[in-house]
């Protein structure tokens, strides 16, 4: 599943030149952001849905080629993150769920049609669709990853 947005338009001027000064510190915050996203993704109203796991446990974070984190990292245990990314953008953060069905679970999980939440999903309680696109479109969790991002560039002074 494929969804775009450029989190560094929202920090400020100051902290764009410090992220071009030290490159570094930089792919640092990106990489937890990057993991901070998969825990919201997975976690945070509306949650991913939930039968065996798979989907929770496809997650994987690179910043630009390298794989920097994975859903394991937060616990899903089941599934399989993809090991690489062609995108070497520099200091570019791709955070992938690596299942056919990703993208279709996101968009279509609706309780009025189309997909429909199973047992454990309802039981879970906070499950939904836009899992991804809602939050990444949602202010919110944009200033949420931009804090990250900043208190990890911050951090060196």
């Amino acid at each position: 599943m494929a969804k775009s947005l450029e989190i560094t338009d929202t920090l400020t001027d100051g902290l764009k030149k410090l992220a071009k000064e030290n490159p570094d510190l930089a792919r640092k915050g990106l990489g937890q952001a990057g993991l901070r996203m998969i825990a919201d993704f997975v976690n945070e109203a509306p949650a991913m849905p939930l039968k065996e796991g798979f989907l929770r446990g496809s997650g994987a974070v690179f910043v630009e080629a390298k794989k920097v984190a994975d859903s394991k990292t937060i616990g899903q245990t089941k599934g399989k993150p993809p090991s690489s990314n062609p995108d070497s953008e520099p200091l570019t953060t791709t955070v992938v769920f690596d299942t056919p069905y990703a993208a279709r679970m996101d968009q279509d999980l609706d309780p009025k049609g189309g997909l429909q939440l199973g047992p454990m999903s309802r039981q879970a309680g906070n499950v939904g669709g836009g899992f991804i696109s809602k939050k990444v479109a949602s202010k919110k969790y944009q200033s949420i990853w931009a804090e990250i991002i900043a208190n990890v560039l911050k951090s060196k002074y």
